[in-house]
């Protein structure tokens, strides 16, 4: 199990390596949207939210191609947090924060995904189509985790503009952004997960979301979706 793990980490440093010099990007993922195709809208020393950060692996890909960046990253689940510290501690860059954005600051409940391949499905809403689309992925427990409003975060950390929103939050995206009256305005690019289906209960799904997203100054200018997958990501730029 361990030299598997250390197998998949090496393919991430090279595939990682691969994006840095060239550009290119997997395309066989067709929710993959490159890195570098992002910093090209981004201003030198970029502000960077990556919001349900993981175990970092995007974290750490946007420290390195986005270089002279800040990467703000968000993760509540203590296990999980654990790991995201210990797979940014090398990162200057990187700052982590054990605690959800939401649409309110405070707590609330998580369903904490868990099973085979499980890729950060955790999410502030309970699992709907998500149990039917991916049934290798299981929700058996609820965690009570701390909540903080974009708005409120960057008040106490004295933020006054962000670059980048780099928002994997399992259909919790459209909740957070329209409690972020101040911060939203302020944003350059967001790259977000979207959905064509209701895999969680009542998560905005991809139509509603982009012209919710047009309607506060942004412009779409890429969108990607795995064939068969409910789930993908879109690339969004304030015009």
């Amino acid at each position: 199990m361990e030299i598997k793990k250390i197998f998949r980490e090496l393919k991430r440093e090279a595939r990682i390596l691969v994006e840095q010099k060239t550009g290119w990007v997997d395309t066989r993922a067709g929710e993959n949207i490159s890195k570098n195709l992002i910093k090209k809208y981004l201003p030198k020393n970029p502000i960077i939210i990556d919001c349900g950060a993981n175990n970092g692996s995007d974290s750490i890909e946007l420290a390195r191609i986005i270089t002279n960046s800040i990467v703000h990253a968000f993760e509540p689940i203590p296990k999980t947090f654990d790991e995201l510290k210990k797979a940014t501690k090398k990162y200057r860059n990187i700052i982590c924060y054990q605690i959800a954005l939401s649409n309110q600051t405070g707590k609330a409940e998580m369903h904490v995904a868990s099973g085979v391949d499980e890729s950060g499905s955790s999410s502030l809403l309970a699992p709907k189509s998500h149990l039917e689309d991916y049934p290798q992925i299981e929700f058996n427990e609820k965690l009570e985790v701390e909540t903080i409003t974009l708005d409120d975060w960057a008040s106490k950390n004295n933020i006054e503009h962000i670059d980048l929103l780099w928002l994997d939050m399992q259909g919790f995206e459209m909740p957070m952004l329209k409690a972020s009256k101040k911060v939203l305005p302020t944003v350059t690019a967001i790259l977000t997960e979207v959905s064509l289906t209701e895999t969680y209960d009542g998560i905005t799904t991809y139509p509603e979301y982009k012209i919710y997203l047009q309607d506060q100054g942004f412009k779409e200018i890429a969108v990607g979706f795995t064939e068969g997958e409910p789930m993908g990501n879109a690339l969004f730029v304030r015009e």
